[in-house]
């Protein structure tokens, strides 16, 4: 117990988890359950990865294919299917700009070459930069024709006539080229056969509809890839709202085996950390699940995209990258140590609240309304100062991020029309007669990459936003594992006997007991045996320990020293569970749950048989009240039984004990705080059911123990005497005192 309250005070921190996430990491256990929808999550972010990237891909092409390109559609596939063959660029002649070649020459055939690249089969035959190319078969009468033919170089010769620049002599050759791989090949047939599938009539109408079947497929890829997102974004809601309700039962399960003496002193804690810390993790998963499944997968597309157009782009990625993750990494800690400065603030407000709600009587009735307006503004401005400091931590995050982004964003787009102007005027060189081009830069491949680019870096930003919320959820993952690691009463049982059912006495040999953080022991040296079938009284002041000597028996502690037997077996050396089904237990303030009366009268019962549980109402007088409630057994009642008076939650709570019928009954001050006819039908109920059962009566009252076999006075933590009532009268003077005080009202 001390070390969980260290670690509660904050002094006490495992240390380097909240550098690695280690804590968000390990509630990843609670997610196994969820193993195959995470899988369908992973192929839907990759699905729309994929088609995003397809249909983003496809703007710069449609644009070659109905807008740049002279030729028309179906030329410009057989276009890109040639040069990818022959391994060279091609640009349509024009006779007012290529004046620099000699000899008979078809305008609609003709071309010229931008690049012959290395490895070009061109180049066996002579081909070089800025030399014209064009058919010699009069069958090939425009380029579409002659770039389909040169596309089939692969499989049929193709003979086409050399046009140098200048008074050189043109050459004729039989170009063929085997394709290195099945790969090239099939990509090759694939385009021929697209190309094909175009018509060759160039007329408006025509090139409309085939326009407007390529979007009727992009469109296809786009609402799949809706779909995609849509299947994507519902499994990461489920899977986030699982795991955490997973881990949720398992840290209530831990907080229902806590010390009582947690409760004394953590309870807002508790119960912030059972909401408040579980729906950070919650939104920690659901961004790890969400953007940091899909935009990684957007990135690879995009960049590979990207790669697909220009290789050099990802130069600029790599500057990127790094600085953006230095930048979150040093506002990411920040963030973990102030939300964890935030998640126990808000422990502190739930305090304050549930304090004042609680006895909002007392703030009335002594007009300390503004006091407790002010004790919540002080909680409420400690809480503003955290939020305020993660506000402006995870505010300033997009804007570096942002900034960092634009900055060498702007810097490859320049180098891009850089390579447009340069590009250009390599035209212009050519168009003069200048020599050769040293590579091509279309303005649809300018426009392909700076969309590819820009989506990529809006995904990378997006990355690198949820490392702040990945932060908060690891901060409040943390407090959640302090919680669930701390031990449990069921674990000091684990694996112990059932203690058997009593038959001769309990015994409470040299029992001592000091709460936690006190020096003061509540229990000192007790000495009791209580037999089989008694009834037995404990009396004493306000303090002297009776509510303790009880809940060392239920082990809701344990004695410092001494042993507690039943038989003479120790408790400790048996299972809890099996102890505390033989215990029947009525507190000072009835224990009422917000459910029906019914649900409330077989509560821990060995059954839910609604005829028993009737009966039970019957012997503690509770039926006639229960009947007169609206829907009778099957009423709701309010929280903690506020619909009822006091006497009726304790004849509620009686109907329960009576219910369970156990053979052990403890009574705890169960008389006080009720009205004089409740008493009366209380003391008739209990002294039914005590009969031939062993009972522990515990109150302030002495008229309804008077008639108890054994009376025990107890005073600072020990046991003054032990007796019957008259004998205690004649020889005890606390319980004479105790007596006198309660009788001389009447």
């Amino acid at each position: 117990m001390d070390d969980v309250c260290t670690i509660l005070g904050g002094e006490k921190r495992p240390k380097g988890n909240s550098r690695y996430l280690r804590a968000l990491r390990r509630t990843l256990k609670f997610l196994r359950p969820q193993r195959s929808r995470i899988v369908l999550a992973i192929f839907a972010a990759i699905g729309l990865a994929s088609t995003l990237a397809i249909s983003l891909s496809t703007i710069p092409w449609i644009l070659y294919l109905f807008v740049t390109n002279p030729d028309g559609p179906r030329a410009a596939v057989f276009q890109i299917a040639a040069q990818r063959v022959l391994r060279a660029d091609f640009e349509p002649y024009r006779p007012d700009v290529h004046d620099s070649y000699r000899g008979e020459i078809n305008a609609k055939t003709a071309l010229i070459f931008r690049d012959v690249k290395e490895h070009s089969p061109l180049l066996h035959y002579g081909a070089q930069p800025a030399m014209l190319i064009q058919p010699v078969s009069t069958e090939l009468a425009d380029r579409a024709a002659f770039f389909e033919a040169m596309a089939e170089a692969t499989r049929h010769p193709v003979t086409v006539r050399f046009v140098p620049v200048g008074d050189k002599s043109a050459f004729e050759a039989d170009i063929q080229y085997v394709p290195d791989s099945l790969k090239e090949r099939l990509l090759n047939d694939a385009l021929i056969r697209f190309g094909q599938w175009l018509p060759a009539d160039r007329s408006l109408s025509a090139t409309r509809a085939v326009m407007w079947k390529i979007l009727a497929g992009v469109f296809l890829v786009v609402l799949f890839g809706s779909f995609c997102q849509f299947a994507s974004e519902f499994l990461v809601t489920i899977i986030a709202t699982r795991g955490v309700m997973d881990m949720r039962r398992e840290m209530y399960r831990t907080v229902m085996g806590l010390p009582l003496t947690w409760f004394g002193r953590h309870l807002s804690e508790t119960m912030s950390r059972v909401v408040t810390d579980c729906k950070d993790v919650m939104q920690g998963y659901q961004a790890m699940f969400g953007k940091l499944l899909t935009e990684p997968f957007k990135v690879v597309a995009m960049l590979i995209g990207a790669l697909i157009f220009d290789w050099r782009i990802t130069i600029f990625v790599l500057i990127v990258a790094p600085i953006g993750g230095i930048i979150i990494s040093i506002i990411g800690r920040k963030i973990r140590k102030a939300n964890r400065r935030l998640l126990g603030g808000y422990a502190q407000m739930m305090s304050v609240i549930n304090a004042t709600l609680s006895g909002v009587r007392i703030v009335r009735a002594y007009n300390n309304q503004h006091f407790e307006r002010r004790r919540m503004w002080r909680a409420e401005r400690r809480l503003l100062q955290q939020l305020l400091k993660i506000g402006r931590l995870d505010a300033l995050t997009s804007p570096l991020l942002g900034a960092v982004g634009i900055f060498f964003g702007m810097l490859g787009m320049a180098y891009l029309a850089d390579c447009v102007v340069a590009a250009r005027f390599s035209a212009e060189q050519l168009s003069s007669g200048g020599g050769a081009i040293s590579g091509r830069f279309d303005p649809e491949k300018f426009i392909g990459v700076a969309l590819l680019l820009g989506v990529m870096l809006d995904s990378l930003k997006k990355i690198a936003e949820i490392y702040p919320r990945l932060s908060k959820a690891d901060g409040a993952a943390t407090r959640v594992f302090e919680i669930i690691d701390m031990p449990v009463e069921e674990d000091f049982s684990l694996g112990l006997p059932n203690l058997p059912v009593l038959h001769d006495r309990i015994e409470f040999r040299n029992v001592s007991y000091t709460y936690p953080e006190t020096d003061r022991p509540a229990l000192s040296e007790i000495c009791l045996t209580i037999q089989k079938g008694q009834r037995v009284a404990i009396v004493g002041p306000n303090g002297s320990g009776k509510t303790t000597l009880m809940g060392l028996l239920e082990c809701f502690f344990r004695c410092d020293h001494g042993q507690i037997l039943l038989d003479g077996r120790d408790i400790n050396q048996y299972n809890i569970r099996s102890l505390r089904e033989q215990i029947s237990l009525i507190t000072q303030d009835a224990v009422i749950f917000a459910a029906t009366a019914l649900e409330n009268i077989v509560y821990g019962g060995p059954d839910t048989d609604a005829k028993k549980a009737i009966e039970a109402a019957k012997h503690a007088y509770a039926h006639e009240f229960i009947e007169r409630l609206p829907d009778g057994y099957q009423t709701m009642l309010g929280e903690f039984g506020a619909t009822l008076s006091g006497g009726e939650r304790q004849r509620l709570a009686l109907a329960r004990a009576i219910f369970r019928n156990a053979p052990i009954f403890i009574f705890d001050e169960a008389t006080s705080q009720i009205d004089v006819d409740s008493e009366k039908k209380i003391h008739q109920a209990t002294r039914e059911f005590m009969a031939n059962r062993t009972s522990i009566v515990i109150a302030h009252r002495i008229a309804t123990i008077i008639d108890a076999d054994v009376i025990v006075v107890m005073d600072q933590g020990r046991i003054v005497d032990i007796g019957d009532h008259a004998t205690l009268l004649q020889r005890c003077l606390l319980y004479k005192t105790l007596y006198t005080t309660h009788t001389a009202p009447q």
